[in-house]
């Protein structure tokens, strides 16, 4: 639930998390986590756990910045650490969670058969956000995709590009094609050629994800549709950002 929403959406995810049995979790968009540590932000984020009729160590918190990361990480930073300094009974919610994303709306910024490398800004503004003074929060993101759909897009009349946005280290590594109604899906086999040639490539043993990408590269299954490269790159990207994590928080 979330401070955005009405009193009786509110209310309705409170009955549906009691009739499931789970944890609630509280939303605190760009308009409300900057308020906290004020008395009216505080008595915004306490009344809304209030609502839930939970504890807060049955509570989820999420600060979401959805896409206002800065392209200056430090920015941000700056901006969010006083948050969780002053976050109320920081230590006590069940998780406390910081999402967000670098990736812009669209992609036509790499052009017809194009490339670019995108930085993951939400991930840089998360391996910055490791002070002692507060609670590290975990970390969120929104996957390969922009949180928003692009507005204004009609798949019945508009073309899409053919498009892999495939994630590494720091960076979103995004190749792009043409139009699908004009230039067809069999263009994806080139763009994952691509992806597979990229130094940062794992190996076909990595994911399923990229066992597909490789499979594509060599002709060796169907291209594929916009729904199916999408869940390829998803997958590639779950897999690697569970990785970093384990690596840098270990056991």
């Amino acid at each position: 639930m979330s401070g955005a929403h009405d009193p009786v959406y509110r209310a309705a995810a409170v009955r549906a998390a009691g009739l499931a049995g789970t944890a609630v979790g509280i939303r605190l968009g760009p308009s409300e986590w900057p308020e906290i540590g004020t008395p009216l932000g505080d008595g915004h984020l306490l009344g809304l756990l209030a609502e839930t009729g939970q504890d807060p160590e049955r509570t989820h918190l999420i600060l979401d910045l959805e896409d206002q990361v800065s392209t200056t990480v430090a920015v941000t930073a700056a901006a969010l650490r006083p948050a969780l300094r002053a976050l109320p009974r920081a230590y006590d919610w069940a998780s406390v969670t910081v999402a967000g994303t670098g990736m812009p709306t669209g992609t036509a910024e790499v052009g017809r058969d194009g490339a670019a490398e995108i930085p993951r800004s939400e991930w840089a503004l998360w391996r910055s956000l490791d002070a002692p003074d507060y609670r590290r929060p975990s970390f969120g993101d929104y996957g390969v995709q922009h949180p928003d759909p692009l507005s204004g897009f009609d798949p019945r009349y508009m073309d899409s590009s053919a498009q892999l946005r495939y994630t590494t280290a720091a960076n979103w590594f995004v190749v792009r094609g043409r139009g699908v109604k004009k230039s067809g899906l069999a263009q994806i086999r080139d763009l994952a050629s691509q992806v597979v040639a990229h130094p940062e490539y794992p190996g076909p043993g990595f994911s399923w994800g990229d066992r597909w990408l490789d499979e594509c590269a060599r002709h060796a299954c169907k291209a594929g549709n916009q729904g199916l490269w999408r869940k390829v790159t998803t997958n590639h990207h779950l897999t690697y950002v569970v990785g970093q994590l384990a690596t840098l928080l270990g056991p």
